[in-house]
């Protein structure tokens, strides 16, 4: 009789057992890559659109006052989600965009100036929105600001 050599089941088995042991932690590094680029996702569309309301009223001519509430005590003018009371900058940041965001992650947005000196305010923009899921949620935030020049200001004039 002549010897037969080839894989026995058990064979099969452990090596698919030793695979298993193997396989699993990277899958699961993998599915909290997946759930972290989500995540990021959020935080780049925020600082995008922080960085496209600078853009649209870094410029005094813009008139950013149109879109903000009353002046506080300290010269102080600002409004909370400015595109909910004008269609026309919902449209052009993306309504679409900014009510998935809103609906999904809580996204707010707080637009402000302040004025610096004479003829120069600060133009500042804070996006705040909820990340994570279960015990790992928590609250993110983006803020950036520029310095914008009145132009019937001329010192030089």
């Amino acid at each position: 009789m002549r010897s037969v050599r080839g894989i026995s089941i058990v064979d099969v088995l452990v090596a698919t057992v030793v695979m298993s042991v193997a396989l699993i932690p990277m899958l699961s590094m993998s599915s909290r890559g997946v759930q972290r680029l989500g995540v990021d996702r959020v935080a780049v569309e925020a600082e995008q659109l922080c960085h496209d309301m600078l853009e649209r009223f870094g410029r005094a001519p813009d008139n950013v006052a149109v879109y903000l509430d009353e002046v506080d005590q300290q010269g102080r003018r600002s409004a909370v989600n400015p595109w909910e009371k004008h269609a026309t900058l919902a449209a052009e940041l993306g309504a679409e965009r900014i009510a998935r965001l809103a609906s999904r992650n809580g996204l707010a947005m707080e637009l402000s100036t302040t004025p610096v000196a004479v003829g120069l305010d600060r133009l500042s923009c804070v996006v705040t929105w909820v990340s994570g899921e279960g015990r790992e949620r928590k609250t993110r935030r983006v803020e950036y600001s520029r310095l914008v020049l009145q132009e019937q200001v001329r010192p030089w004039s």
